[in-house]
């Protein structure tokens, strides 16, 4: 069974203190497709390619996520219109989204779609743990996680691999 990075998921930082200085783990990464991790939302869509990018982040910068996706569904709970899933309504709360190339496909330390989980590992190391998601768990997951430093910050960072064929 062969499997290849089909999206990047979440790049989670947690911050208990906005005041501390913070050295994150050698495989924690901050970019993505160009984006940094930070608090300022944003939420684009590649035609060309069919990728989402959305960045959140909570009030006050505890908590900041940016995802790079295929699935509408990550997108639309994230607050944005998806016009393959939402009908136009009067009224509708929802952000739209930029339309913008996402490229490359790739994160700040050179991870990129279709790369194989062996081609992750050697390039980031061992994950922290190696779980199935999705409906039928078609899906691998390799998650970096770092609970909590002794500055109280905590990291994670997903990959997930959709089987070929």
């Amino acid at each position: 069974m062969a499997y290849t990075l089909s999206m990047v998921g979440s790049l989670v930082l947690l911050l208990v203190s906005r005041h501390t200085v913070h050295h994150p783990p050698i495989w924690f990464d901050r970019r993505v497709t160009g984006y940094s991790l930070k608090n300022a939302p944003l939420g684009v869509f590649d035609a060309k390619s069919g990728f989402y990018v959305v960045r959140a982040g909570d009030c006050d910068g505890a908590f900041l996520s940016i995802t790079l996706t295929r699935d509408r569904h990550i997108v639309k709970n994230a607050g944005y219109r998806v016009p393959s899933l939402d009908a136009s309504k009067d009224g509708d709360e929802s952000k739209r989204l930029a339309a913008k190339r996402l490229s490359p496909l790739s994160t700040g330390k050179g991870v990129r779609i279709g790369f194989s989980p062996s081609r992750v590992a050697a390039r980031l190391g061992r994950p922290t743990q190696i779980q199935r998601s999705g409906e039928r768990k078609q899906f691998v997951d390799y998650v970096y996680r770092l609970e909590e430093r002794p500055d109280g910050a905590s990291y994670q960072q997903t990959y997930t691999f959709n089987r070929d064929g």
